[in-house]
């Protein structure tokens, strides 16, 4: 799977999405999923909905997953988001915390394994996987609640090594999905690195081999390349020939 950013929203309107999904179409020809994020960093975006939509309509056979923050919204508001990407057609949703909108609304104090719960209770898995985050190396006492929510699976923060990901496997599988988040290394990526104190040293030199081993420990793994779309294509590509 590739993760992807929708654009900036425009002055006066969500803007256009050309370029996103000249992008999508892309990267759909070389995965088979994309998950498509919402104001990552508290940056305002185009809604995840309506970009993956869009990219589902144009490739039915992609999974197509997008975030879907609660800092700012209420379980009513949880469910009528969940009911409108079941209506997209998008396969499934992840729900985070996510940072604050500058000038946005105040926390909701609503928990993510809470509205999954609330959101398996009204039948919604049916149509609509359930996808809650966890950290590459969680404390499993502290993660109890968001196991206990039922999810379809966990969605990691980015992983930098392959032991990790065998840790979380070994105790989440197969009751549940863990769909590892790897980062692509490059130059272009390398602040984003930082900023999330990533050290990406164990895979750097081989990063389809590392993105490989980490597929076959978990049978997932999504790649994000927040600021270098060019080496994220490129790795898809070379993954999606080593597969061929």
């Amino acid at each position: 799977m590739y993760e992807m950013n929708p654009p900036k929203t425009e002055p006066g309107g969500e803007g256009p999405l050309e370029g996103f999904l000249r992008r999508a179409d892309a990267a759909a020809g070389a995965c088979d999923g994309l998950h498509v994020t919402e104001s990552v960093m508290g940056t305002r975006r185009i809604s995840p909905i309506r970009a993956g939509g869009a990219v589902k309509a144009r490739h039915p056979g992609l999974e197509v997953t997008a975030t879907m923050r609660v800092i700012n919204r209420d379980m009513r508001e949880a469910e009528a988001y969940a009911a409108r990407a079941a209506e997209a057609g998008l396969d499934g949703i992840l729900v985070l915390k996510g940072d604050p909108l500058p000038g946005g609304p105040p926390d909701s104090g609503l928990a993510p394994s809470a509205a999954v719960a609330r959101l398996r209770e009204g039948g919604r898995e049916d149509r609509l996987g359930l996808l809650l985050s966890v950290p590459s190396v969680p404390d499993f006492a502290k993660i109890a609640r968001k196991v206990a929510a039922r999810p379809d699976g966990f969605v990691t923060q980015v992983v930098r090594s392959a032991g990790a990901v065998e840790r979380l496997c070994a105790r989440l599988r197969p009751k549940f999905r863990v769909i590892p988040i790897v980062l692509v290394p490059s130059e272009r990526n390398r602040r984003s690195a930082e900023l999330l104190g990533m050290d990406w040293s164990e895979y750097e030199g081989d990063a389809a081999g590392f993105a490989r081993e980490v597929h076959r420990i978990a049978g997932d793994v999504l790649l994000t390349s927040p600021n270098d779309f060019a080496a994220g294509a490129a790795l898809l590509r070379e993954l999606r020939a080593g597969a061929g």
